[in-house]
């Protein structure tokens, strides 16, 4: 049986990014070395090359330019602080559309390979993180960036996570009369639920009710889903006080690990008009102005590399600390390019499931960019792997048009 080496070489990816019990026994140099066998196995595919290249030669030239700026900072070291953080991102964020370009040239079956893979990966580190949060340390997620926790997910894999929330919704919703994929789909959406609550990570939370309403607000067929969404909107800020009640409540009920319940009163203080006691979204917000006063120094250009350490780069803001690396001009030429890659993907999800679905996970995506990093290669490979995916478990299998002016 002939092998299809490039479906094999995503297959171990997936693996690679999700399962970490797998990720954590090899050094990160390894993802890298398979990036590359994936490109060179899909050189022979013209189409996928010259449409990759076509959306990607920005992002590959973004990427040359921050490894330069590394290389002549001499800030080559992959710690916490450091700006070669940002020289993986990039060339991640150049990959990962020669990928989408792949993707797209599978069939059905082999999209569902895919999808499923991806799911179940995502739900071996699920299953291995409520074993540790359960029995080790209800902070397992949080101190796996410090303590070793094998196969322990990660921030950004709950991120990840949340982001697909709404998506899955939408899936599950499009297959209701398949009672046996339903099953299986609100299966994994409950474990996928459930390690976001018990993950002790607030800012999750607000991105799974951010990543559902898109999704909501997109499903809604009626002429009328602007007024009813404006509707929506003003009775939750109306009743915004009885909503902190009802946090207080909750923070206070010993249901969440104690910094979890802290966090919760502090969104109950916002909501009241209480801006003192607000836990650590004050050091969120202090993280965020050390990037904004950096800016401010060097606001055309960004900070000199070998300034990219704590205290002027708060690393709690994708957005800012952008702001901060890359100044007003970087980033004008890095947003008109994740414009171009957004637009790209979304025109070139035919089904219109799947296009909502991408639609959902940019937008979603943007606004977590504001609360924390957001272009790490577990969220990248939902946007651009599982996504596009989606259709090939839909209970409409054929593609409909789908415009963006009906939205």
């Amino acid at each position: 049986m002939k092998i299809n080496i490039p479906m094999l070489l995503l297959k171990i990816l997936i693996i690679i990014q999700y399962v970490n019990l797998v990720a954590d026994l090899f050094p990160s140099f390894v993802q890298i070395i398979v990036f590359v066998l994936f490109l060179l196995s899909i050189c022979n595919n013209k189409k996928v090359i010259s449409e990759g290249l076509k959306i990607s030669y920005i992002s590959l030239l973004i990427f040359i330019v921050v490894l330069l700026r590394c290389v002549i900072a001499d800030r080559l070291d992959t710690s916490y602080y450091s700006p070669f953080q940002n020289v993986i991102v990039r060339y991640q964020f150049f990959v990962y559309p020669f990928i989408f370009g792949y993707i797209n040239t599978l069939n059905n079956k082999m999209k569902k390979e895919i999808f499923k893979i991806a799911i179940i990966s995502i739900l071996i580190t699920v299953i291995v993180s409520f074993y540790y949060m359960l029995f080790v340390d209800p902070q397992a997620v949080r101190n796996t960036q410090g303590v070793y926790y094998w196969g322990v997910g990660d921030f950004q894999l709950m991120y990840a996570i949340a982001i697909l929330i709404g998506p899955l919704f939408m899936l599950i919703s499009e297959n209701k009369r398949k009672k046996k994929k339903t099953f299986y789909l609100v299966f994994a959406l409950v474990l996928m639920l459930l390690c976001l609550i018990l993950c002790n990570l607030v800012t999750t939370w607000i991105i799974v009710g951010i990543s559902v309403g898109i999704s909501a607000f997109l499903m809604i067929k009626s002429k009328l889903k602007y007024t009813l969404t404006g509707i929506v909107l003003f009775v939750i800020i109306a009743i915004r006080s009885s909503i902190a009640k009802l946090l207080y409540l909750i923070s206070e009920s010993g249901i969440f690990y104690w910094s979890t319940s802290n966090k919760i009163a502090a969104i109950a203080n916002v909501l009241s008009g209480n801006f003192v006691n607000i836990d650590t979204l004050s050091r969120r917000m202090m993280l965020i102005n050390q990037s904004l006063t950096s800016f401010s120094k060097h606001p055309l250009f960004g900070i000199n590399f070998k300034e990219h350490i704590m205290g002027n780069i708060g690393c709690h803001s994708q957005w800012a600390d952008d702001l901060a690396r890359y100044g007003i001009i970087g980033n004008f030429i890095i947003f008109l390019n994740y414009i171009k890659v957004a637009k790209y993907t979304i025109s070139h999800c035919t089904n219109y499931l799947t296009r909502k679905s991408m639609i959902c996970a940019w937008i979603t995506t943007f606004i977590l960019g504001f609360l924390n990093p957001c272009l790490s290669g577990t969220i990248l490979m939902a946007i651009f792997v599982l996504i596009p995916t989606i259709d090939s478990v839909s209970e409409e299998e054929k593609n409909e048009v789908f415009s963006c002016k009906s939205i």
